[in-house]
């Protein structure tokens, strides 16, 4: 059993992992801006309520855990919440000691930028893409132990 935090949790991807990990048996921490957003109750299952781009809450919220899992993604209302985000999700990692990341990115990105479907997306998510992007280099610069999901199109 492992101790894990999810960044994003209140999002439709981010639900669906906080579930899926209970399910392993392992313990849960989600990580949200709005308390009344995860109205989860499960004895491994605890909430954080915090915001991913202020490195004091994540650090916070990173303490005791085992390895941290971002789902994280644009809202309704765009934010660049994926570089903000993963800024302050490293600066936690580290201050805690922790090495491992998976970390939810999109098809498009970085080295799957090729293909009509790629063109699309940035025709019409560019701001998005390049938050993903911008993303993906501070991991990928970063000394922890890292997995980029890309979920196909």
């Amino acid at each position: 059993m492992k101790k894990l935090i999810v960044f994003g949790a209140s999002g439709g991807t981010g639900r669906h992992v906080v579930e899926r990990a209970l399910e392993a048996g392992h313990e849960v921490t989600a990580f949200v801006r709005q308390p009344s957003a995860f109205p989860a109750t499960h004895p491994r299952f605890r909430l954080v309520v915090g915001d991913v781009r202020l490195p004091q809450d994540v650090a916070a919220g990173c303490a005791g855990q085992d390895a941290v899992l971002s789902a994280l993604g644009p809202s309704q209302k765009f934010e660049p919440i994926c570089e903000e985000g993963t800024r302050s999700i490293l600066a936690g990692m580290h201050a805690h000691g922790l090495k491992r990341l998976v970390a939810l990115s999109a098809y498009g990105a970085a080295d799957t930028h090729h293909g009509a479907y790629s063109w699309v997306t940035w025709t019409m998510l560019k701001t998005k893409m390049q938050d993903k992007e911008r993303m993906e280099t501070l991991i990928r610069g970063s000394e922890i132990d890292w997995t980029l999901v890309r979920p196909p199109p």
